[in-house]
């Protein structure tokens, strides 16, 4: 199930945000995250995403999540930009290990219908697994019977992205609006009055920072009134 974590982590990869750390994770989660958040990305625009896992590959490793995710979802993104029909595949390979370093080394290859992109990554394997990486993490699901309903407007020039994010949001239930550029939200602002604004930054016409500013000085002359 995509959640919104998924969503904002992308968004943190695609704004160059992350903040890289060794951690010990389930990499199968990690790989069925990345597939959930990227199928809809590409259906959107007609292609088939396939995720071939090699049975081979450890539950759990150690190394930079964050890392890995940023590779997996940019080489995926790309294959998915640049290809109009088709399928875009994606292998995830055990290439190497060593039993005395516990060192691993995992192969990526992202093909679509007329290249391949390959990536090996170097992970180790954990002398011990935390237990809060065998729990199960929380997801939403939607918002509870006697919660309102909250409207949001996202901002975003970029169609593909957009889709993802009002796709993502109306399945939790929420009203979702949208607009492609900064004039547009403010409009939309001051006729519909969200709860909540998912501004992207750098767009046409008018900027998120610009629109923001605009609607924080709207905010506070209605404050004022």
């Amino acid at each position: 199930m995509l959640t919104i974590n998924d969503v904002l982590e992308m968004s943190r990869i695609e704004a160059g945000q992350i903040t890289l750390h060794q951690t010990c994770f389930n990499l199968y989660d990690l790989i069925k995250s990345v597939q959930e958040l990227l199928t809809m990305k590409s259906s959107s625009k007609g292609l088939c995403l396939m995720v071939h896992q090699d049975p081979e590959l450890p539950k759990y490793v150690e190394g930079d999540e964050g890392k890995l995710r940023q590779i997996i979802v940019n080489l995926v993104s790309n294959a998915i930009k640049f290809t109009e029909k088709g399928s875009v595949d994606v292998y995830l390979s055990l290439l190497s290990f060593s039993n005395q370093t516990r060192n691993v080394q995992l192969l990526i290859e992202v093909k679509d219908t007329g290249s391949t992109f390959t990536c090996t990554i170097n992970m180790t394997l954990p002398t011990k697994i935390e237990q809060k990486h065998s729990q199960h993490s929380h997801q939403v699901i939607g918002i509870q019977k006697s919660q309102p309903t909250y409207r949001i407007l996202v901002v975003e020039d970029v169609k593909d992205n957009r889709l993802l994010m009002e796709k993502m949001l109306e399945s939790v239930q929420f009203d979702v609006k949208s607009a492609t550029h900064g004039k547009e939200a403010i409009a939309l602002w001051q006729t519909w009055q969200p709860d909540l604004i998912w501004m992207d930054m750098k767009m046409p016409i008018l900027d998120g920072y610009e629109a923001s500013r605009h609607i924080r000085k709207l905010e506070a002359n209605q404050g004022h009134q």
